[in-house]
């Protein structure tokens, strides 16, 4: 298995609850030091693939507020994985294309595709919302009020 190393943006430690369906998994960032010549974040370690792809796919990854510190190859005797650098990649969140879009009665444009926030805030994004419009749950919901759109799939956590 890939051992991961993930880091808290700007963090000596902290709990952070990444949201899953209609909960929440709870991880603890420690082991941050320094001061303004030198810092290291906070981190979390993990060679769960599950764990790794609900931090991987949350809005906190991909806003930044936790990102890939290292990774650790896989060993085949065993031993102790050697390190290997991480590869910094940032991909936006999937943009749903607009032959997906349907409208419903009330002129309402629904994006059934839509299952997460990050999902949810790039469409947003794409229609001319701004970065205020789509900071929380909230925001993106009355977002997608005013400008006339509605994602049936995603379920704001409240």
């Amino acid at each position: 298995m890939t051992r991961k190393v993930y880091s808290l943006t700007g963090r000596k430690a902290g709990v952070v609850h990444i949201p899953i369906g209609k909960g929440y998994m709870t991880v603890e960032f420690t082991g941050g030091n320094g001061d303004r010549k030198f810092f290291r974040p906070a981190t979390f370690a993990t060679a769960d693939p599950a764990t790794q792809d609900i931090i991987e796919s949350s809005s906190l990854y991909a806003g930044g507020m936790i990102k890939t510190y290292k990774v650790y190859a896989d060993t085949p005797d065993g031993g102790q994985p050697a390190a290997r650098p991480a590869v910094k990649r940032t991909v936006p969140p999937r943009r749903i294309p607009d032959k997906e879009v349907q409208v419903d009665e009330s002129g309402f444009r629904v994006y059934p595709a839509v299952e997460t926030f990050a999902q949810a805030a790039a469409t947003l994004k794409s229609l001319g919302a701004t970065a205020d419009d789509i900071r929380t749950n909230q925001a993106v919901t009355e977002t997608a009020l005013r400008l006339g759109v509605s994602f049936p799939n995603w379920t704001p956590l409240t």
